[in-house]
């Protein structure tokens, strides 16, 4: 289903006449100009469907194939709650690793990622129970994460979102919300770069709001390191293969 997904969105970016102009103006360095220049390494806010789409283009298979690598199979039906939706790539690896339905609830302030998202819902129509989407934590998605019914496995996801450039008092109210939900059968999945110096987070390390998160759930986080392969487009022109590592933690709320 990834496949799919991520081919309909380079052949997308192909018919672009943007992109086309781009890929004459920078050829070979074409993927370079994208991360660096108009994605800021994944930190610029994709507003329009396009950014949305160079995203999931740059971003997509190492997020996708590093959460299939630590994702545990899901043996019974899910609620998603996916904070930092992006394109969907948390959606795609859950539906690669279950036949059970998925109950998505999405966190996403970029328009342009949630427009792209519907894409994937799309693709993964007979795995999807619902499917609803939040621009800020307030009311309504924790309403919608809580669900109502208590036999649902629920997955908070946190894939790359804490490597964002957040403050304490989201991330502290983010934890105490969640420590108010009142269900069994919680699990949460943190995966974020394993490096490199990351500069724009406190005391330089891209860990830090997420032990400062664990902190306020009394957990002690057990962060690990996994290595794994992808294959993805270069320069919109060949098939390439590529290596990553991913830092991650897979635990139980209780």
């Amino acid at each position: 289903m990834f496949e799919n997904f991520y081919k309909s969105v380079w052949e997308s970016l192909e018919k672009n006449e943007k992109i086309k102009w781009l890929l004459r103006q920078h050829g070979d360095d074409f993927d370079s100009h994208v991360s660096n220049e108009l994605l800021g390494r994944g930190q610029t806010v994709c507003d329009t469907a396009l950014l949305g789409q160079l995203y999931a283009y740059r971003y997509a298979p190492m997020h996708f194939f590093a959460l299939r690598k630590v994702l545990p199979c899901m043996k019974c039906e899910t609620r998603l709650i996916d904070f930092g939706t992006g394109p969907g790539t948390a959606l795609l690896a859950i539906a690669d690793k279950t036949n059970q339905i998925i109950h998505h609830v999405g966190l996403e302030i970029a328009e342009g990622m949630r427009l792209v998202c519907e894409d994937a819902i799309t693709l993964l129509a007979s795995h999807i129970g619902e499917s609803v989407s939040h621009a800020l934590p307030g009311k309504a998605f924790w309403e919608d994460a809580e669900g109502s019914s208590p036999e649902q496995q629920r997955v908070f996801m946190f894939s790359y979102f804490f490597g964002q450039d957040l403050n304490a008092s989201f991330v502290q109210a983010v934890a105490r919300t969640i420590k108010s939900i009142k269900r069994t059968n919680m699990t949460l999945i943190y995966t974020n770069p394993v490096g490199p110096y990351a500069s724009w987070m406190p005391n330089n390390d891209i860990h830090h709001w997420y032990r400062r998160f664990c902190e306020v759930l009394g957990h002690e986080p057990k962060i690990r390191t996994t290595s794994y392969s992808y294959e993805a487009l270069s320069n919109l022109a060949k098939r390439t293969k590529r290596r990553g590592e991913c830092a991650y933690e897979v635990w139980s709320l209780t």
